[in-house]
Protein backbone atom coordinates (compact mmCIF):
# COMPACT_ATOMS: atom_id res chain seq x y z
CA UNK A 1 0.00 0.00 0.00
CA UNK A 2 1.22 3.54 -0.84
CA UNK A 3 2.17 5.76 2.06
CA UNK A 4 -0.16 8.32 1.22
CA UNK A 5 -2.73 5.66 1.80
CA UNK A 6 -1.40 4.11 5.08
CA UNK A 7 -1.33 8.20 6.27
CA UNK A 8 -4.71 8.94 4.90
CA UNK A 9 -6.61 5.34 6.83
CA UNK A 10 -4.54 6.48 9.46
CA UNK A 11 -6.10 9.64 10.03
CA UNK A 12 -8.97 8.53 9.23
CA UNK A 13 -8.96 6.13 12.16
CA UNK A 14 -7.49 8.27 14.86
CA UNK A 15 -10.79 11.22 13.96
CA UNK A 16 -13.12 8.37 14.50
CA UNK A 17 -11.79 7.77 18.15
CA UNK A 18 -11.63 10.85 18.63
CA UNK A 19 -14.93 11.16 17.74
CA UNK A 20 -16.22 8.78 19.90
CA UNK A 21 -13.71 10.00 23.06
CA UNK A 22 -15.12 13.69 22.36
CA UNK A 23 -18.93 12.75 21.82
CA UNK A 24 -19.37 12.06 25.60
CA UNK A 25 -15.67 12.98 27.05
CA UNK A 26 -14.64 9.53 27.89
CA UNK A 27 -12.13 7.18 26.38
CA UNK A 28 -12.02 3.63 27.68
CA UNK A 29 -14.62 4.27 30.78
CA UNK A 30 -12.60 7.20 32.01
CA UNK A 31 -13.40 10.88 31.93
CA UNK A 32 -10.68 13.14 29.97
CA UNK A 33 -10.01 14.78 32.62
CA UNK A 34 -8.70 11.59 34.82
CA UNK A 35 -6.12 11.13 31.90
CA UNK A 36 -4.27 13.91 32.58
CA UNK A 37 -4.75 13.91 37.03
CA UNK A 38 -2.85 11.87 39.65
CA UNK A 39 -6.20 11.39 41.23
CA UNK A 40 -7.35 7.46 41.13
CA UNK A 41 -9.94 7.34 43.11
CA UNK A 42 -13.32 6.46 42.03
CA UNK A 43 -16.72 8.46 42.37
CA UNK A 44 -19.80 6.66 43.23
CA UNK A 45 -22.94 8.61 42.33
CA UNK A 46 -25.37 9.55 45.70
CA UNK A 47 -28.53 8.50 44.27
CA UNK A 48 -30.49 11.31 43.44
CA UNK A 49 -34.31 12.30 44.37
CA UNK A 50 -35.76 11.51 41.21
CA UNK A 51 -34.20 7.41 41.25
CA UNK A 52 -35.28 7.27 45.26
CA UNK A 53 -38.81 8.82 43.96
CA UNK A 54 -38.78 6.14 40.99
CA UNK A 55 -37.81 3.49 43.74
CA UNK A 56 -40.83 4.09 45.70
CA UNK A 57 -38.90 5.66 48.66
CA UNK A 58 -40.48 8.77 48.91
CA UNK A 59 -41.03 8.61 52.76
CA UNK A 60 -37.76 9.93 53.98
CA UNK A 61 -35.97 12.78 55.53
CA UNK A 62 -32.02 12.40 54.93
CA UNK A 63 -29.67 10.34 53.17
CA UNK A 64 -26.21 10.33 54.68
CA UNK A 65 -23.47 8.43 53.10
CA UNK A 66 -22.07 5.21 55.51
CA UNK A 67 -18.86 4.71 53.56
CA UNK A 68 -18.05 5.04 49.95
CA UNK A 69 -20.57 3.64 47.41
CA UNK A 70 -23.23 2.76 50.31
CA UNK A 71 -25.56 5.52 51.52
CA UNK A 72 -28.11 4.88 54.63
CA UNK A 73 -31.69 6.03 54.00
CA UNK A 74 -33.77 7.58 56.77
CA UNK A 75 -37.38 7.03 56.65
CA UNK A 76 -40.07 9.06 58.48
CA UNK A 77 -41.31 6.08 59.82
CA UNK A 78 -39.53 5.30 63.33
CA UNK A 79 -36.56 3.52 63.40
CA UNK A 80 -36.91 2.46 60.03
CA UNK A 81 -33.74 2.86 57.66
CA UNK A 82 -32.77 1.15 53.88
CA UNK A 83 -29.24 0.83 53.38
CA UNK A 84 -28.09 1.56 49.40
CA UNK A 85 -25.11 0.15 48.27
CA UNK A 86 -23.77 0.82 44.38
CA UNK A 87 -22.92 -2.66 42.81
CA UNK A 88 -19.97 0.04 40.94
CA UNK A 89 -18.39 -0.75 44.66
CA UNK A 90 -17.88 -4.70 44.35
CA UNK A 91 -18.34 -4.88 40.89
CA UNK A 92 -16.66 -1.94 38.58
CA UNK A 93 -15.75 -4.53 35.73
CA UNK A 94 -18.97 -6.04 35.41
CA UNK A 95 -19.51 -4.99 31.34
CA UNK A 96 -22.80 -5.50 29.28
CA UNK A 97 -22.96 -5.21 25.92
CA UNK A 98 -21.68 -1.96 25.08
CA UNK A 99 -20.10 -0.68 28.35
CA UNK A 100 -20.92 -1.15 32.36
CA UNK A 101 -24.00 -1.28 33.98
CA UNK A 102 -24.63 0.04 37.83
CA UNK A 103 -26.91 -0.44 39.90
CA UNK A 104 -28.38 0.27 43.22
CA UNK A 105 -29.33 -2.03 46.00
CA UNK A 106 -31.71 -1.43 49.03
CA UNK A 107 -31.72 -3.61 51.93
CA UNK A 108 -33.38 -3.58 54.86
CA UNK A 109 -32.11 -3.98 58.25
CA UNK A 110 -32.36 -7.83 58.31
CA UNK A 111 -30.08 -7.71 54.78
CA UNK A 112 -32.63 -8.36 52.47
CA UNK A 113 -33.68 -6.94 49.33
CA UNK A 114 -36.24 -4.69 48.37
CA UNK A 115 -35.10 -3.35 45.38
CA UNK A 116 -32.98 -3.40 42.86
CA UNK A 117 -32.54 -0.57 40.07
CA UNK A 118 -30.40 0.42 37.35
CA UNK A 119 -28.25 3.40 38.18
CA UNK A 120 -26.48 4.17 34.82
CA UNK A 121 -25.42 2.52 31.54
CA UNK A 122 -24.56 2.73 28.09
CA UNK A 123 -26.49 0.17 26.49
CA UNK A 124 -29.23 0.18 23.70
CA UNK A 125 -32.94 1.46 25.51
CA UNK A 126 -34.67 -1.35 23.91
CA UNK A 127 -32.83 -3.87 25.90
CA UNK A 128 -33.00 -2.25 29.19
CA UNK A 129 -36.75 -1.85 28.59
CA UNK A 130 -36.93 -5.49 27.67
CA UNK A 131 -35.29 -6.43 31.45
CA UNK A 132 -37.44 -4.51 32.85
CA UNK A 133 -40.48 -5.76 31.30
CA UNK A 134 -39.36 -9.46 32.09
CA UNK A 135 -38.92 -8.80 35.49
CA UNK A 136 -35.09 -9.60 36.22
CA UNK A 137 -34.84 -6.44 38.48
CA UNK A 138 -37.77 -7.44 40.64
CA UNK A 139 -36.84 -11.25 40.89
CA UNK A 140 -33.65 -10.02 43.10
CA UNK A 141 -36.36 -9.01 45.58
CA UNK A 142 -36.49 -10.52 49.32
CA UNK A 143 -33.18 -12.23 48.36
CA UNK A 144 -31.06 -11.77 51.42
CA UNK A 145 -26.97 -12.56 52.46
CA UNK A 146 -28.12 -15.71 54.08
CA UNK A 147 -29.65 -17.09 50.55
CA UNK A 148 -28.16 -15.64 47.54
CA UNK A 149 -25.95 -18.48 46.57
CA UNK A 150 -29.45 -20.50 46.52
CA UNK A 151 -30.60 -17.89 44.01
CA UNK A 152 -30.67 -17.95 40.51
CA UNK A 153 -31.80 -14.97 38.34
CA UNK A 154 -33.17 -15.30 34.90
CA UNK A 155 -31.51 -14.12 31.57
CA UNK A 156 -33.51 -12.53 29.12
CA UNK A 157 -33.35 -13.89 25.51
CA UNK A 158 -32.49 -11.19 23.07
CA UNK A 159 -30.22 -9.14 25.89
CA UNK A 160 -28.35 -11.36 27.29
CA UNK A 161 -24.81 -9.60 27.70
CA UNK A 162 -26.68 -7.49 29.31
CA UNK A 163 -28.87 -9.14 31.71
CA UNK A 164 -25.73 -11.00 32.62
CA UNK A 165 -24.38 -7.99 33.55
CA UNK A 166 -26.91 -7.03 36.19
CA UNK A 167 -27.26 -10.55 37.78
CA UNK A 168 -23.52 -10.69 38.20
CA UNK A 169 -22.69 -7.23 39.96
CA UNK A 170 -25.69 -8.19 42.22
CA UNK A 171 -24.83 -11.51 42.93
CA UNK A 172 -20.94 -9.96 43.18
CA UNK A 173 -21.78 -6.97 45.61
CA UNK A 174 -23.95 -9.38 48.14
CA UNK A 175 -20.48 -11.29 48.01
CA UNK A 176 -18.80 -8.51 49.03
CA UNK A 177 -20.94 -7.18 52.03
CA UNK A 178 -20.61 -10.57 52.69
CA UNK A 179 -16.77 -9.56 53.06
CA UNK A 180 -16.17 -13.03 50.51
CA UNK A 181 -13.16 -12.90 47.70
CA UNK A 182 -14.55 -13.09 44.22
CA UNK A 183 -11.75 -13.71 41.75
CA UNK A 184 -11.39 -12.13 38.48
CA UNK A 185 -11.83 -14.83 36.64
CA UNK A 186 -15.17 -16.14 37.84
CA UNK A 187 -16.72 -13.05 35.68
CA UNK A 188 -16.57 -15.36 32.72
CA UNK A 189 -19.98 -16.45 31.78
CA UNK A 190 -19.61 -20.19 30.95
CA UNK A 191 -22.85 -20.96 28.62
CA UNK A 192 -23.82 -22.88 25.78
CA UNK A 193 -23.91 -20.04 23.69
CA UNK A 194 -20.76 -18.65 24.42
CA UNK A 195 -19.13 -22.43 23.33
CA UNK A 196 -20.56 -22.62 20.30
CA UNK A 197 -19.93 -18.95 19.21
CA UNK A 198 -16.72 -19.61 20.24
CA UNK A 199 -16.43 -23.19 18.11
CA UNK A 200 -17.82 -21.11 15.27
CA UNK A 201 -15.32 -18.76 15.13
CA UNK A 202 -12.71 -21.41 15.23
CA UNK A 203 -14.29 -23.15 12.72
CA UNK A 204 -13.65 -20.18 10.45
CA UNK A 205 -10.01 -19.65 10.94
CA UNK A 206 -9.46 -23.34 10.25
CA UNK A 207 -12.10 -22.62 7.14
CA UNK A 208 -9.79 -19.85 5.91
CA UNK A 209 -6.30 -22.38 5.72
CA UNK A 210 -8.67 -24.95 4.09
CA UNK A 211 -8.21 -25.80 -0.25
CA UNK A 212 -9.96 -28.50 -0.69
CA UNK A 213 -13.87 -28.88 -0.22
CA UNK A 214 -13.90 -25.19 0.20
CA UNK A 215 -17.27 -24.46 -1.58
CA UNK A 216 -18.85 -26.89 0.98
CA UNK A 217 -17.07 -25.39 3.96
CA UNK A 218 -17.44 -22.21 3.18
CA UNK A 219 -21.42 -22.64 3.20
CA UNK A 220 -21.20 -24.46 6.05
CA UNK A 221 -19.63 -21.75 7.73
CA UNK A 222 -22.01 -19.24 6.02
CA UNK A 223 -24.66 -21.61 7.39
CA UNK A 224 -23.28 -21.85 10.78
CA UNK A 225 -22.64 -18.08 11.03
CA UNK A 226 -26.15 -16.97 10.51
CA UNK A 227 -27.62 -19.63 12.79
CA UNK A 228 -25.40 -19.80 15.94
CA UNK A 229 -23.92 -16.45 15.62
CA UNK A 230 -26.48 -14.56 14.72
CA UNK A 231 -30.13 -15.91 15.73
CA UNK A 232 -28.81 -18.05 18.49
CA UNK A 233 -26.28 -15.82 20.41
CA UNK A 234 -26.72 -12.59 18.72
CA UNK A 235 -23.42 -11.96 18.46
CA UNK A 236 -21.33 -9.54 16.33
CA UNK A 237 -19.32 -6.92 15.52
CA UNK A 238 -21.05 -3.15 14.91
CA UNK A 239 -19.92 0.75 15.30
CA UNK A 240 -22.44 0.76 18.47
CA UNK A 241 -20.47 -1.92 20.16
CA UNK A 242 -16.69 -0.95 19.33
CA UNK A 243 -17.64 2.59 19.98
CA UNK A 244 -18.79 1.73 23.18
CA UNK A 245 -16.04 -0.16 24.19
CA UNK A 246 -14.04 2.70 23.32
CA UNK A 247 -15.93 4.99 25.78
CA UNK A 248 -16.54 2.65 28.60
CA UNK A 249 -14.23 -0.02 28.56
CA UNK A 250 -14.66 -3.43 28.11
CA UNK A 251 -13.67 -6.89 30.27
CA UNK A 252 -12.16 -9.33 27.88
CA UNK A 253 -13.46 -12.56 30.22
CA UNK A 254 -16.84 -11.36 30.41
CA UNK A 255 -17.56 -10.80 27.02
CA UNK A 256 -14.91 -13.89 25.77
CA UNK A 257 -16.31 -14.43 22.47
CA UNK A 258 -16.98 -11.25 21.82
CA UNK A 259 -13.87 -10.16 22.63
CA UNK A 260 -12.34 -13.18 21.10
CA UNK A 261 -14.32 -11.96 17.22
CA UNK A 262 -12.80 -8.71 17.41
CA UNK A 263 -9.47 -10.09 18.44
CA UNK A 264 -10.01 -12.11 14.91
CA UNK A 265 -11.11 -9.32 12.85
CA UNK A 266 -8.44 -7.48 13.64
CA UNK A 267 -5.22 -10.42 14.12
CA UNK A 268 -6.47 -12.72 10.79
CA UNK A 269 -5.62 -9.95 8.02
CA UNK A 270 -2.03 -9.46 9.51
CA UNK A 271 -1.42 -13.16 8.79
CA UNK A 272 -2.65 -12.43 5.14
CA UNK A 273 -6.37 -13.34 5.70
CA UNK A 274 -7.36 -9.43 4.35
CA UNK A 275 -11.15 -9.06 5.43
CA UNK A 276 -11.42 -12.08 7.56
CA UNK A 277 -14.64 -11.01 9.47
CA UNK A 278 -16.62 -9.28 6.75
CA UNK A 279 -15.96 -12.65 4.52
CA UNK A 280 -15.83 -15.43 6.94
CA UNK A 281 -17.74 -14.56 10.50
CA UNK A 282 -19.95 -11.90 9.75
CA UNK A 283 -23.22 -13.34 10.84
CA UNK A 284 -25.39 -10.53 8.53
CA UNK A 285 -22.92 -11.05 5.27
CA UNK A 286 -23.18 -14.56 5.57
CA UNK A 287 -26.92 -14.41 5.30
CA UNK A 288 -27.16 -12.14 2.20
CA UNK A 289 -24.21 -14.63 0.78
CA UNK A 290 -26.54 -17.72 1.50
CA UNK A 291 -29.71 -15.22 -0.32
CA UNK A 292 -27.64 -15.10 -3.28
CA UNK A 293 -27.45 -18.85 -3.53
CA UNK A 294 -30.98 -19.06 -4.66
CA UNK A 295 -30.36 -17.07 -7.77
CA UNK A 296 -27.09 -17.48 -10.23
CA UNK A 297 -28.50 -14.58 -12.64
CA UNK A 298 -27.79 -10.87 -11.05
CA UNK A 299 -28.48 -7.85 -12.05
CA UNK A 300 -26.29 -6.15 -13.79
CA UNK A 301 -25.14 -2.18 -13.03
CA UNK A 302 -24.30 -0.01 -15.74
CA UNK A 303 -21.22 2.18 -15.48
CA UNK A 304 -22.41 5.18 -14.07
CA UNK A 305 -24.03 3.64 -10.95
CA UNK A 306 -21.50 1.02 -10.65
CA UNK A 307 -19.22 4.04 -9.93
CA UNK A 308 -21.33 5.87 -7.79
CA UNK A 309 -21.84 2.58 -5.69
CA UNK A 310 -18.06 1.84 -5.65
CA UNK A 311 -17.47 4.62 -3.09
CA UNK A 312 -20.83 4.70 -1.52
CA UNK A 313 -19.57 2.80 1.63
CA UNK A 314 -16.59 5.04 2.34
CA UNK A 315 -19.07 8.08 1.68
CA UNK A 316 -21.50 6.56 3.91
CA UNK A 317 -18.52 6.18 7.10
CA UNK A 318 -16.78 9.71 6.64
CA UNK A 319 -20.06 11.33 6.95
CA UNK A 320 -21.28 9.55 9.80
CA UNK A 321 -17.97 10.65 11.07
CA UNK A 322 -18.85 14.35 10.33
CA UNK A 323 -21.78 13.71 12.08
CA UNK A 324 -20.33 12.65 15.09
CA UNK A 325 -17.97 15.44 15.04
CA UNK A 326 -21.16 17.57 14.47
CA UNK A 327 -22.66 16.25 17.69
CA UNK A 328 -25.09 14.13 16.14
CA UNK A 329 -26.20 11.50 18.48
CA UNK A 330 -24.55 8.10 18.62
CA UNK A 331 -27.85 6.49 18.94
CA UNK A 332 -27.87 6.24 14.96
CA UNK A 333 -25.74 3.15 15.11
CA UNK A 334 -28.45 1.26 16.42
CA UNK A 335 -30.12 1.08 12.94
CA UNK A 336 -27.40 -0.92 11.68
CA UNK A 337 -29.17 -4.17 10.72
CA UNK A 338 -26.52 -6.12 12.43
CA UNK A 339 -29.35 -5.73 15.86
CA UNK A 340 -32.20 -7.40 13.53
CA UNK A 341 -30.59 -10.76 14.45
CA UNK A 342 -32.06 -9.56 18.08
CA UNK A 343 -35.12 -9.49 17.12
CA UNK A 344 -36.74 -9.09 20.28
CA UNK A 345 -34.94 -5.93 20.90
CA UNK A 346 -35.12 -4.52 17.49
CA UNK A 347 -36.84 -1.43 16.15
CA UNK A 348 -39.42 -1.74 13.39
CA UNK A 349 -36.77 0.38 11.20
CA UNK A 350 -33.80 -1.82 12.16
CA UNK A 351 -36.17 -5.21 10.74
CA UNK A 352 -37.10 -3.63 7.71
CA UNK A 353 -33.68 -2.23 6.59
CA UNK A 354 -32.36 -6.01 7.08
CA UNK A 355 -34.89 -7.42 4.98
CA UNK A 356 -34.58 -5.27 2.28
CA UNK A 357 -30.83 -5.88 2.68
CA UNK A 358 -31.63 -9.88 2.68
CA UNK A 359 -34.09 -9.60 -0.62
CA UNK A 360 -31.88 -7.18 -2.36
CA UNK A 361 -29.17 -9.98 -1.93
CA UNK A 362 -30.92 -12.66 -3.70
CA UNK A 363 -30.31 -10.25 -7.45
CA UNK A 364 -27.29 -8.27 -5.51
CA UNK A 365 -24.37 -9.96 -3.85
CA UNK A 366 -23.58 -8.92 -0.46
CA UNK A 367 -25.50 -5.20 -1.10
CA UNK A 368 -25.17 -3.81 2.70
CA UNK A 369 -21.34 -5.42 2.95
CA UNK A 370 -20.66 -3.59 -0.43
CA UNK A 371 -22.27 -0.48 -0.59
CA UNK A 372 -23.29 0.55 3.02
CA UNK A 373 -21.63 -0.95 6.29
CA UNK A 374 -20.00 1.11 8.03
CA UNK A 375 -18.52 -1.21 10.53
CA UNK A 376 -16.97 -2.92 7.20
CA UNK A 377 -15.11 -0.19 6.26
CA UNK A 378 -13.60 0.99 9.72
CA UNK A 379 -12.43 -2.67 9.52
CA UNK A 380 -11.06 -1.90 6.44
CA UNK A 381 -9.32 1.46 7.19
CA UNK A 382 -8.02 -0.44 10.54
CA UNK A 383 -6.47 -3.48 8.34
CA UNK A 384 -4.97 -1.31 6.25
CA UNK A 385 -2.81 0.15 8.81
CA UNK A 386 0.32 -2.05 8.85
Amino acid sequence: MKKGNYFINLCIVVLCMLAVVAYKGKFLGKENSEWFSDKNQEEYLKPSDKLLRDAGYTNYYNIEEEDEGIWILDSKEKGKQTRIVSTKLFSPDNYGFAGPIYSLIYLNHNNTIEKVQIQSHSETPSFIHRIKRRGILTQWENVSLNNYNQFQADVVSGATLSSNAINSSVHESLMGLEKKHHAFWNHIQWNNKILLALAVLLLGVVNTFVKSKKKIMRTIQLSLNTIVLGLYCGQFISLGLLFGWLQNGMNPLLTLSLSFMVALAVIMPLLGKRQFYCSWICPFGSAQELLGKISKKKWSLNSIPAQILKHSRKSVSLILLIAFWMGVSFEILQYEPFAAFIFQSASIGVIVLAIINLILAVKINRPWCRFACPTGQVLSWIEKIK
